[in-house]
């Protein structure tokens, strides 16, 4: 009996050059507090949270859709009929998106809760929505996107000059594309803050 000689698998480039190990995260504090054992002071607890991939966000629907749908006993409101089925989905989504990416600070690939239940027996609505908060900022600075440093004191200054510098490349159509809604909107309300600044400025030195 002769064997059969299998060709290796071609591995795609792209894949091998990836660390696999890795995924996209921030270290954000947890509003939680523990005691050092050995100072005796309360610490906040820091922790990693790890931006959700496709099949993670798409149980997070899934499930907080349920667990809301079963508060109302199976059967939701019409649109036009008072309930507080937004609030409750929107708290259920926060807490399965904290159980779902809160991590071990040793490993990435650990969650740091057991399970939803646990989250919701450690954080109120508002506290869920302030770390949802920080998941939206690390779901903004994935690389897919372009890495704004809104904490940088120069840095809307910084994006009106490279649209100037487009503009003379007739290449300003293009220079949002690289942009997302959240940058836009931070774009935006800087602008509108500075024409009010400037505004006032100028009605208090007797300028029209």
């Amino acid at each position: 009996m002769t064997s059969l000689k299998v060709a290796p698998p071609i591995l795609n480039p792209v894949k091998a050059a990836l660390k696999q190990d890795y995924r996209h995260h921030a270290v954000v504090p947890m509003r939680q507090f523990q005691v050092d054992s050995a100072t005796n002071e309360a610490q906040e607890l820091y922790l990693p949270l790890v931006l959700l991939y496709g099949y993670e966000e798409e149980m997070v629907e899934a499930n907080a859709y349920a667990d809301t749908l079963a508060s109302f006993k199976g059967k939701a409101p019409k649109k036009d009929e008072p309930s507080n089925w937004d609030q409750l989905l929107d708290a259920n989504r926060a807490y399965w998106t904290i159980f779902q990416s809160a991590r071990s600070p040793l490993d990435l690939n650990v969650k740091w809760f057991d399970n939803k239940q646990e989250v919701q027996k450690t954080y109120t609505w508002d506290s869920a929505n302030i770390i949802m908060e920080d998941y939206v900022k690390i779901k903004m600075t994935q690389p897919c996107y372009q890495n704004i440093d809104f904490s940088s004191p120069t840095v809307f200054q910084d994006i009106i000059d490279q649209i100037k510098r487009h503009a003379t490349e007739d290449q300003s159509d293009f220079f949002l594309n690289s942009m997302n809604t959240f940058h836009i909107n931070q774009l935006i309300k800087f602008l509108v803050k500075e024409r009010e600044t400037y505004h006032k400025s100028n009605t208090s030195s007797g300028k029209q």
